[in-house]
Order: C-alpha cells, then sequence, then structure tokens
C-alpha cells in the first residue's frame, strides 16, 4: 500500500467522527461520575466540532450549497429519497450539543435540574444522529462496534436501573 495514494483529508474527518462517537459512548458509560462524564462529553463535542470543521471546510469549501449537494446524493443513494434535510439536521445537532456542554461547564446546578424529559429530547436527538451518522450513513466494519456500543450502554442502563429499582438520573448527567 501505497501510503502517498492515501487521502489524509479523509481519513482525519472520518477519525475524527468514529473518535466522537466512541467519546459520546463512553461519556454514557460514565454517567454516573460526574467529572469524568462531564470531560468526556465536552471532549466528544470538541472532537465532533473538529469532524465538522473538517469536513465542512476541507469537502465543501465552507459552502451550503456544495454541502446541500453532497448530503442529497449520499441520502439518496441511502434512502433514495435525495434530500438536504439531514443537512440541517446536522446543523441543529452541532447547536444542541454545543449549548448542552455550554450548559454543563456554565450552569451545572440548572443543568442537573432540568426536568428529565428535557434530557431525554436532547440525548435522544444527539444519539440519533449520532448512531445515523455512524451506523446508517457508512459501510465501515466499525459501524457494528457503534452498534455494539449502543447494545451495552443500554444493556448496563437497564441493568442498573433494575438492581437499583430506582429511576436512573438523565445521560450524561
Amino acid at each position: 500500500m501505497n501510503l502517498m495514494s492515501v487521502n489524509l483529508g479523509e481519513y482525519l474527518v472520518k477519525g475524527s467522527a468514529w473518535c466522537s462517537a466512541f467519546l459520546m459512548l463512553a461519556a454514557f458509560l460514565a454517567a454516573r461520575r460526574e467529572r469524568p462524564t462531564r470531560n468526556l462529553w465536552t471532549a466528544a463535542c470538541a472532537v465532533y466540532l473538529l469532524h465538522f470543521c473538517l469536513g465542512f471546510g476541507g469537502y465543501h469549501n465552507w459552502s451550503h450549497a456544495a454541502a446541500a449537494s453532497y448530503t442529497a446524493m449520499l441520502t439518496y443513494d441511502v434512502i433514495h429519497v435525495r434530500t438536504s434535510a439531514v443537512l440541517w439536521g446536522n446543523y441543529l445537532f452541532t447547536l444542541v450539543w454545543v449549548a448542552d456542554v455550554l450548559w454543563w461547564w456554565l450552569w451545572p446546578m440548572a443543568r442537573q435540574q432540568r426536568p428529565r424529559w428535557v434530557a431525554l429530547i436532547i440525548y435522544g436527538f444527539l444519539a440519533t444522529i449520532m448512531f445515523c451518522g455512524t451506523f446508517i450513513f457508512t459501510s465501515n466494519p466499525l459501524r457494528w462496534v457503534i452498534l455494539g456500543g449502543v447494545i451495552a450502554v443500554s444493556s448496563v442502563r437497564c441493568r442498573n436501573r433494575a438492581m437499583n429499582n430506582t429511576p436512573e438520573p438523565p445521560l450524561p448527567a
């Protein structure tokens, strides 16, 4: 294999996405420990922002039109519908995750006291988008690792809930 033929930019974009997904799973698994969870959650978001900047800047030259066209093509390849709505979902994903991280660092008590339904909506949305990006919209074998991670997180959360017989706090709080 000729290393000169390897597209370093592509590896950085995809690698940062995978790293972010693994850090997100780690944050979910560490949900009972405040400081490590917040640090993992922040690191996952920071790596995701690197992925976003590398992809949007490197592949699309900061052009929404170019990103929308590419996203519509990818979406068509997967679900046979040509739409750039996924791109708007990615924008919302970015805003929601950054807002959640900032909320945790700037107003940790207010974030901890938020209603459970707010946390469930936030984490449900973030997990759905991350799952789609790393499992549905890729053919990489690592997708099965992500699926295994999702199953592991779900299993641990269900086991803990059954053993304690008490409601668990929202993830990863």
